[in-house]
């Protein structure tokens, strides 16, 4: 990723560089291949599993925030795509972040996001040193340890080669020294090892990729030391743990919205139709969503009737859950439509994740206060 001035007032412009050296694609791929449900045909992709949607729903995205995404193959040499995006610049910057003087140690097997990872830290004013695997890592934390001289924070990757980030994080523990604040770093998803990793002893989790204020805040947090500001963002911990029924024909559009909610800790299950919502809400436990988001226009049965029949259900708790429309149709008339079948909100489309943020939490604080 590289940061540069962007022609658009108070913004930044953020080009991603992803390349590979894989199959490539030909060209006649290359014309349809934002299209849903295309793959590249080849014999050594053939066999792995795939929907055909990652570079539509992308696509999508990238539009969705007003960028542009550039793609670079030939077959046989592999594949370069590069994603621009002009982002507004923060209402609010935080303090100037320096780090007390401190001596970090940074484990990755890939040099790249070593170097960028120990740059970053170097911003902070820490002394660094890396490692290029866990092996080496534990020789090097082993020297320290001896001449009296601990690391103040080692800093792990989890997916690394002869031993992972996990099994170094251990090792260093037994071997070692119980008292070393160490993190694990990874671009997976925390739950899936957050028990091995707490076993084996480690501090605390950062999610790639790595942000300075993110490496700044735990690191502080770590050594018992209090941050100098705080990140100006929001607090979405009111959100963990919601479940929400989403009725839309479109896949893409389900996997957008899905995608989007789930960077909040909100899971979402899919239906494909109106008839399908109501039979859904007929069979479902008391407490199962929170809400609905209905799209309008469906096969089978459309979000309006659909959201008829369910206002019309015996069970008082589905028969009462909120509905929020979701439509590309934002003229007045339109929404007083939903409103009149018995919907409590209207999203237009294509979404905008603020929005719809906005659209549950007032539908929470109404819920609250009923």
């Amino acid at each position: 990723m590289r940061e540069e001035k962007s022609a658009k007032p108070d913004c930044i412009r953020l080009s991603y560089i992803v390349s590979d050296t894989g199959i490539g694609m030909s060209p006649e791929f290359m014309a349809t291949m934002y299209q849903p449900f295309s793959r590249q045909i080849d014999s050594r992709v053939n066999s792995i599993q795939g929907t055909g949607l990652g570079l539509a729903i992308t696509k999508q995205m990238v539009d969705l925030l007003g960028g542009t995404i550039d793609c670079q193959s030939e077959q046989g040499k592999g594949t370069t795509f590069t994603v621009v995006l002009d982002i507004p610049v923060a209402d609010r910057q935080r303090d100037d972040m320096k780090l007390d003087p401190i001596d970090v140690l940074i484990v990755d097997d890939d040099e790249i996001l070593l170097q960028t990872a120990a740059d970053i830290l170097a911003s902070l004013g820490a002394s660094v040193e890396t490692a290029q695997s866990g092996l080496e890592a534990l020789g090097m934390v082993k020297h320290r340890h001896l001449s009296g001289r601990d690391y103040g924070v080692v800093i792990v990757d989890w997916k690394m080669s002869e031993i992972d980030g996990v099994e170094t994080i251990r090792r260093i523990r037994a071997e070692v020294d119980e008292n070393i604040p160490i993190l694990l770093i990874s671009a997976y998803d925390w739950s899936d090892i957050e028990d091995r990793t707490k076993a084996a002893g480690a501090n605390g989790f950062v999610s790639k990729p790595l942000f300075r204020s993110t490496l700044y805040d735990k690191i502080n947090e770590l050594i018992g030391k209090e941050s100098v500001s705080q990140e100006p963002e929001d607090d979405y911990s009111d959100l963990q743990g919601l479940h929400i029924l989403v009725a839309e024909d479109n896949d893409i559009n389900w996997e957008i919205i899905s995608a989007m909610l789930s960077m909040f800790g909100i899971t979402t299950e899919w239906v494909e139709n109106g008839r399908l919502c109501v039979e859904r809400m007929r069979a479902a436990a008391e407490g199962s969503y929170e809400l609905i988001f209905m799209d309008i226009q469906m096969p089978e049965m459309n979000g309006l009737d659909a959201t008829r029949a369910i206002r019309k259900l015996e069970n008082p708790w589905a028969a009462s859950i909120p509905i929020v429309a979701m439509t590309a149709d934002a003229f007045s008339e339109n929404v007083t439509e939903c409103l009149d079948a018995g919907m409590n909100g209207h999203i237009a489309k294509p979404v905008d994740i603020k929005l719809v943020i906005k659209e549950i939490r007032r539908i929470k604080e109404g819920k609250g206060k009923s």
